[in-house]
């Protein structure tokens, strides 16, 4: 795929723009949810391994 644009190049321009289809504000628990799942998978290891 990279050989063949290399040699014969898109002639058209693509511009999507922005037409407003995702809402990408951050959800206000990411944080949180993030911690408690690194804390959870830490516990699953260190009771995983003393088995």
């Amino acid at each position: 795929m990279f050989g063949v644009s290399y040699f014969y190049p898109n002639q058209k321009s693509l511009d999507l723009g922005d037409i407003n289809l995702l809402d990408l504000t951050e959800w206000k628990h990411t944080k949180k949810l993030s911690i408690g799942l690194c804390i959870v998978t830490l516990l699953i290891y260190i009771v995983l391994g003393q088995v």
